[in-house]
């Protein structure tokens, strides 16, 4: 009888494993979210999406979108529809249930699609602004999905990373690299990654960039694709 009692404990054990292993990263963590990542939100990435969601303008791309959190302060007189675009569903499906909370008449100019940021369905050119907050730590491959941004925007368009990566000091990046070895297994993301260096090395013209909380090494970048006589 125990060895019965093993064997279906066991058995359940390896299915939900199993499960697990088939989902997407943030699946599991999805319906958790918002409160597990509450205070890290508040105390800086709320005052990044205030200063920077109302930059964003005419057709819109909102990167890697989690839960909605920039929902709430896209300028809606100044856009003609928002993207958001996630590689989870049960993400993608919050972030929807917040945009029922918002005027009809804004719901209406968001649009959401499952996907990831290395392969977007979209044709080149195709938006004005690009937009992506705490989005690059956790992708599966930085460079692709930088270069996608890129090839998606329209010639004398705006792409906005507000990003955290690594600080150039070695004690912080000690630290965030201590951090790192819980955060790649809770929710795949990477402390200390070399994003400013990507940026840099991109097709994308940076025209602005500063640091909005050197601890974590969060950081924003604004980017122009230029106008050339070929634009892939």
């Amino acid at each position: 009888m125990n060895l019965l009692i093993i064997s279906a404990i066991t058995a359940v054990v390896v299915y939900v494993l199993y499960k697990l292993l088939l989902m997407k990263k943030f699946d599991f963590i999805a319906p958790y979210y918002d409160a597990y990542l509450h205070s890290v939100e508040q105390q800086y990435f709320v005052p990044a999406r205030k200063r920077f969601v109302p930059l964003v303008e005419g057709k819109v791309l909102d990167l890697a979108v989690g839960t909605g959190p920039n929902i709430s302060f896209y300028p809606y007189d100044k856009i003609t529809d928002v993207t958001l675009i996630d590689l989870s569903s049960p993400m993608l499906y919050r972030a929807k249930l917040k945009s029922s909370l918002i005027d009809v008449e804004k719901a209406q100019k968001l649009h959401f699609a499952v996907c990831p940021c290395e392969n977007l369905p979209f044709e080149a050119n195709t938006f004005d602004t690009v937009l992506s907050i705490d989005v690059l730590c956790s992708v599966d491959d930085l460079e692709q999905s930088i270069e996608e941004a890129y090839r998606v925007l329209k010639p004398n368009g705006t792409a906005i990373f507000v990003e955290h990566f690594r600080t150039g000091d070695f004690w912080r990046d000690l630290w965030l690299g201590i951090q790192t070895i819980y955060f790649k297994i809770v929710l795949g993301s990477s402390m200390i990654r070399k994003t400013d260096e990507a940026l840099n090395n991109s097709k994308f013209k940076v025209l602005e960039n500063g640091m909005l909380a050197k601890e974590v090494g969060l950081q924003y970048f604004i980017c122009k694709k230029e106008v050339t006589a070929s634009v892939a």
